[in-house]
């Protein structure tokens, strides 16, 4: 799936440019979003973006840390780690079965087939949830659920020598070890589909593409949609719906370019077409605006160059990710965004936050710098920013003398975490992975 992603990107951005994306119109079920007046900006209360960090920097050492794979043996080498999801001691992988070769539409792009799997830490264990059938693209998006549901999206199957634009959500359960197809739509405006996790028992997929569901339309309107699924019925509600009209000389409506659902809200980046600014909605679980924030008026922000890819908000703050896969932290100010941590600082969050739906699941936001401000090496270094106080911590990881660049952190919902150690940033190829409890992290940020 990892090496889909990259064809993933640059179809999704040949369609960014194709529709000239950047844009605010009314929404079909909320009020007019506001677009923030001068008055609303020049009240704000003001706020400092200055870095605090604790005086002291713990030590996470072999002994904090139980290594759980060793990508540079079998059978480990074979797998995908990348998915980030895990529930306490149970983690998902996927491994490629089959190789097919299609010429149609990607040239000669190599597809797979892929097996993913549940492993038991304590049992070592390996289960067979299910086989996604070859594809092209996919969103690459998942989310865990509460009856241990895995769900996740895959698009533009391979049917022979064929492609076909079909958009499928699978759910692979764990308890019956089957895979489920829960969505098939071979008309659909867009082949990816984005999940965030409600509640328990309540998800939402975001959708976003050309009505005709044709990229290449340089005239049309895009379809931004929302809609909340609930797992006891397996039945889903459109929730929200924007439209963004679009020729080649000028644009009008609202994109909703990325979303995420957290304390029963759901925040959306939306774009103007009209002025071409963008701010972020806040919606309630019925679809209804409840407020609107604002990036600080003529200061650049993240997504001037490039379009928003991916979001994530707990308490006071937004974690946000564009298409240049630069990564930059906000905090709301009333109705305003500031830039708290910027895109120069080249840090990156933990996968897993989708499966996340309440604040109190991130007391700590934990973060890692990509390079060295040389751009040379990944140090060594995890930060934790503690969401309530706004202080960091630098916790100084000394699991691996040889593997001890940090290239990944993955987080679940009880606060353990999975680190990824490599030798070096260009040598991620056979990575170790290491389990580090929620109990071992509590006790090192309280030292």
């Amino acid at each position: 799936m990892k090496r889909f992603l990259l064809i993933v990107l640059s179809c999704l951005l040949i369609f960014f440019s194709a529709c000239k994306l950047n844009s605010p119109a009314s929404s079909q079920n909320s009020v007019q979003a506001s677009r923030g007046t001068e008055s609303s900006i020049a009240s704000a209360p003001n706020a400092t973006t200055e870095l605090v960090y604790s005086e002291t920097i713990p030590d996470l050492t072999a002994q904090d840390a139980e290594m759980i794979f060793d990508c540079t043996t079998e059978p480990w080498k074979d797998f995908y780690m990348g998915s980030g999801l895990f529930d306490g001691r149970r983690v998902f992988l996927n491994k490629g079965q089959n190789e097919y070769y299609n010429g149609q539409g990607f040239g000669e792009h190599r597809t797979i087939a892929d097996d993913y799997y549940a492993y038991d830490l304590d049992s070592k264990q390996m289960t067979l949830l299910g086989t996604m059938p070859p594809n092209l693209m996919s969103a690459a998006s998942s989310i865990l659920m509460q009856n241990g549901d895995f769900l996740y999206n895959s698009q533009n199957s391979v049917v022979g020598e064929q492609r076909k634009d079909v958009r499928e959500i699978y759910r692979l359960n764990v308890p019956g070890q089957k895979i489920n197809i829960l969505e098939s739509d071979q008309n659909a405006n867009t082949p990816f589909v984005y999940f965030s996790k409600l509640s328990e028992t309540e998800y939402i997929t975001h959708t976003f593409g050309p009505e005709s569901g044709n990229n290449e339309d340089t005239s049309g309107t895009s379809i931004s949609s929302v809609t909340l699924y609930d797992i006891n019925t397996g039945k889903g509600t459109e929730i929200i719906r924007e439209e963004l009209d679009y020729t080649p000389d000028k644009q009008a409506g609202i994109a909703l370019e990325c979303v995420y659902a957290v304390d029963g809200l759901i925040y959306a980046v939306c774009f103007n077409g009209e002025d071409h600014s963008r701010f972020v909605n806040v919606y309630d679980k019925k679809g209804t605006l409840k407020n609107t924030l604002l990036f600080e008026k003529d200061k650049p922000n993240l997504f001037d160059s490039m379009t928003p890819l991916s979001m994530t908000v707990f308490g006071d703050y937004i974690y946000f990710e564009n298409w240049n896969m630069e990564h930059a932290l906000y905090r709301i100010d009333g109705q305003i965004l500031r830039e708290f941590i910027g895109p120069e600082e080249n840090i990156i969050g933990p996968t897993g936050l989708d499966s996340l739906y309440k604040s109190e699941q991130t007391p700590y936001f934990y973060f890692v710098h990509m390079s060295t401000p040389e751009g040379k090496k990944i140090d060594q270094y995890l930060f934790a920013l503690n969401t309530e106080t706004g202080v960091i911590t630098k916790i100084n990881v000394a699991i691996d003398k040889e593997y001890d660049c940090i290239s990944g952190i993955k987080i679940d919902g009880q606060g353990n975490m999975i680190i990824r150690l490599i030798t070096d940033f260009l040598e991620d190829i056979y990575p170790k992975e290491y389990y580090v409890t929620a109990d071992t992290l509590k006790r090192l940020l309280a030292e």
